[in-house]
């Protein structure tokens, strides 16, 4: 089940030409309404509609639905924002190249900034695991996902698995699976875990202290990451609470229709009682306010005080002549996608609409 749902999502720039979002037949209504029933994890809630001929077009259906996070449609066309680019490849053009960066802050202290989770040309694990050659003096490490807006759930599953102990318990889903096999579509609730029979985490991470800096930006597949080293390895989390989008979706390509995006996985805090963070986002720990007092007499800059207070949390003992602050990323000031997504791709093909 859980290889299902983190199925590696591809990004595709669709270069044809615009495709019509709103058909006039009735066939087109239904289509949407079946996918629906099928993928939608809103699919077994008590006001979800029984009956595709209560709306006059799909889009009425949609808004019906009301799956929008911050002025974004989540279950909807693909080109309903963004024109004919589809999973919003426009807005993350300029995330290749360097998107993993290390730096040295303390003498025991390092800086692990990761500017995306998306597979992009910039090869994100690939980096991940240079940088990760280079820790393994250091007993505190800073991982900063500020700016991060997400992307693919197999990298970041893969990360995570490379930093917690093995059977660590990390984020709750309730997601909708279909199974090809028997046809039938069901909704399931379990915790996401690392392995519990292959050990993957990596040296470097073993008996480490971490910090995760957030910022409002930081959304989706890096608000998991987040998480997971909050709960999993008792990370202190410095910055600002985070986006809030806690949903995922698949892309279904349809012969001759517009493709349709569907939310089909909610994402909870783990815990006894799993935490719904979708809308609210992840609020960082209190920092204490002897830290904030000493940012301002050493006039901290702004864009430096989460990296102090994340370094003194770790290492009281570091004094500001010993810190090398980082030079920044790029991308971290590039300005930030406004529809953060988690994706998998689908083709009609593979379902069989009962």
């Amino acid at each position: 089940m859980k290889a299902f749902a983190i199925a590696t999502m591809i990004l595709i720039v669709n270069c044809s030409q615009p495709v019509q979002n709103e058909f006039p037949d009735k066939i087109e209504l239904v289509s949407v309404w079946q996918f629906l029933k099928v993928f939608s994890i809103y699919s077994d809630s008590s006001y979800f509609p029984k009956d595709p001929f209560a709306f006059k077009s799909s889009q009425q259906l949609f808004d019906y639905i009301a799956d929008t996070l911050k002025g974004n449609y989540y279950t909807g066309y693909s080109d309903s924002f963004g024109g004919t680019i589809r999973y919003g490849s426009s807005g993350y053009a300029n995330l290749t190249g360097k998107v993993v960066k290390l730096d040295t802050l303390t003498d025991s202290c390092c800086l692990l900034t990761i500017t995306t989770l998306l597979n992009t040309e910039g090869n994100v694990l690939e980096q991940f695991h240079a940088a990760v050659s280079k820790i393994g003096s250091f007993s505190n490490i800073i991982i900063d996902v500020r700016h991060n807006g997400g992307g693919n759930l197999t990298i970041t599953d893969s990360i995570i698995q490379c930093i917690l102990p093995m059977g660590t318990k990390y984020i709750h889903a309730k997601e909708r699976i279909y199974n090809q096999y028997t046809k039938k579509a069901t909704t399931v609730e379990h915790d996401w875990s690392t392995s519990q029979y292959i050990q993957q985490q990596l040296p470097a991470f073993k008996n480490k202290k971490f910090a995760v800096l957030i910022d409002r930006y930081s959304a989706s597949a890096s608000e998991i990451l987040a998480l997971a080293l909050k709960d999993g390895a008792g990370a202190v989390l410095i910055g600002e609470k985070s986006y809030g989008k806690a949903i995922g979706q698949v892309h279904l390509n349809r012969r001759n229709r517009p493709i349709l995006k569907i939310t089909y996985l909610h994402l909870y805090r783990i815990g006894p009682s799993p935490f719904d963070y979708h809308r609210i986002g992840v609020t960082p720990d209190e920092v204490a306010s002897q830290l904030i007092t000493e940012a301002a007499v050493l006039r901290i800059p702004e864009v430096n005080k989460p990296v102090y207070y994340a370094i003194k949390t770790l290492q009281p003992s570091a004094t500001i002549d010993s810190i090398r602050f980082p030079s920044a990323i790029n991308n971290l000031s590039a300005p930030p996608v406004l529809e953060r997504g988690l994706y998998k791709d689908i083709d009609e093909s593979d379902v069989d609409l009962q």
